[in-house]
């Protein structure tokens, strides 16, 4: 928890210092923050695997508790993948690049590679269209986005019964402008990897709950 609350004090930064600072300062300031996002969360996904590992191990591949993992493990990495498929859609469009090559440069990890890592305007019709207030649905938008991540909620919820107060990831029906809404590509792309790393707490949160059954 104190990494995360790090990297939302720099995400805060961030916003300050846009103010003030040369746009390549703050495109520097989302290489940083988005680096460190994504080792972070190799670094989560590697435990995560072992703990599966140990899992499976103390109560046997058999049990009810590790063929529950195993739809978690699924859901989770469905979510973390989907969550990527959407950066390469926003990277492609807005870079104006074959998706092959941007693939195959590692673009969704490292924000090196952006041309127009400025550009709001794109990233704001794909993903909500002309109006903030009426956005658009369909494939790969921020309300598609909305509702896979509260559908995920629903399920996580299931493995807490009674603890409701367990803390989780929670949407309000304005999250979806309020993250992408005249939001910079490369800030967009650090968010989505924000909460891929908060989507891998919550999977871990849920394993080691498991653990104790």
């Amino acid at each position: 928890m104190k990494v995360l609350f790090a990297f939302y004090c720099l995400t805060i930064s961030i916003n300050l210092f846009s103010q003030k600072g040369s746009k390549q300062k703050i495109y520097s300031s989302f290489i940083v923050l988005n680096d460190n996002l994504e080792s972070t969360r190799s670094l989560l996904s590697k435990q995560i695997s072992k703990q599966y590992f140990d899992l499976i191990k103390e109560k046997g591949s058999d049990s009810l508790i590790v063929i529950k993992s195993d739809s978690l493990r699924t859901k989770t990495n469905d979510l973390v993948n989907y969550l990527s498929r959407i950066k390469i859609f926003l990277i492609v469009k807005t870079e104006d690049l074959d998706k092959r090559v941007v693939v195959e440069n590692d673009t969704i990890i490292g924000l090196e590679q952006l041309n127009h890592f400025d550009d709001y305007f794109t990233p704001t019709e794909l993903l909500i269209g002309e109006s903030l207030w009426k956005a658009k649905k369909g494939k790969y938008t921020a309300n598609e986005i909305s509702n896979n991540i509260t559908k995920y909620t629903s399920f996580i919820q299931d493995f807490y019964l009674n603890n409701n107060d367990r803390k989780i990831i929670y949407i309000n029906e304005f999250w979806s402008p309020n993250n992408f809404y005249h939001k910079p590509l490369a800030g967009i792309i650090t968010q989505l990897s924000q909460m891929q790393l908060d989507i891998r707490l919550t999977e871990q949160s849920a394993i080691n709950y498991l653990q104790t059954k």
